[in-house]
């Protein structure tokens, strides 16, 4: 029997195969409970090194314990939930205006976008308010009663109406939980913004209950740990 050599195990045990280190270091990890569960291809900043996370995909504990996802031009977004296996996550706003920051939404330089996406157009009206507020939903955090009021609508008809005694603010692409089958004449914006990513494509391993990851430091490549899947290259 062949006897092993000593400085070698030694070797091994000191430096282990940097993947084994990887899985170790890149646990799941939250803010605080309650909060979502987070893991590749997100990580939390200051808690996960680089390569526990897919860039693009750094979110942060805010000094609530909330979590934040910040969106390039466009600030922090709470993360409400994450569904990995579908690679959607549902987003607020912070600050509970969201309305105010549809208005300069930009999903081009992130990497998510929208699952479904409604267009609504936006009105600042001060004349025949009372009628106004009676027949349509003003957006509170954006509305100064009785002085003006702000409303959002996705109908033709609404729009139509609106442009005659109102000023025209924006006419903003929303994302939106589900497709508006029935005819909505306006809306307070406040529902949770749904949202995707493409890349990195790790929805097939997390719902066989693998876990996503880089396969070390060093590589470029994805892999699936717990289920066996070909490696993806990783975009330089």
């Amino acid at each position: 029997m062949k006897i092993p050599n000593p400085i070698l195990t030694l070797f091994i045990l000191l430096n282990p195969p940097l993947v084994l280190a990887n899985i170790e270091t890149c646990s799941d990890s939250v803010c605080q409970v309650r909060e979502p569960v987070i893991r590749f291809p997100f990580r939390i900043e200051g808690q996960h090194a680089e390569p526990c996370g897919y860039p693009g995909f750094i979110v942060s504990c805010n000094q609530n314990a909330q979590t934040h996802l910040n969106l390039p031009n466009w600030g922090p977004l709470k993360i409400q939930t994450i569904n990995y296996a579908a690679q959607q996550l549902w987003v607020n706003d912070p600050d509970n205006c969201l309305p105010k920051r549809l208005l300069s939404l930009n999903l081009s330089v992130s990497p998510f976008r929208a699952v479904y996406h409604q267009q609504f157009t936006f009105f600042n009206c001060s004349v025949k308010l009372p009628n106004l507020v009676r027949r349509y939903r003003p957006i509170g955090c954006l509305s100064d009663s009785p002085k003006y009021a702000v409303f959002a609508t996705p109908s033709t008809t609404v729009v139509g109406h609106l442009s005659s005694v109102c000023d025209f603010v924006a006419t903003v692409k929303v994302p939106v939980q589900s497709p508006f089958y029935d005819q909505v004449t306006s809306s307070e914006l406040g529902e949770d913004l749904r949202l995707s990513w493409d890349s990195p494509a790790c929805g097939r391993c997390e719902s066989h209950g693998g876990r996503c990851g880089f396969k070390s430091d060093e590589t470029f490549e994805l892999d699936c740990y717990g289920f066996p899947s070909k490696g993806r290259s990783r975009p330089h």
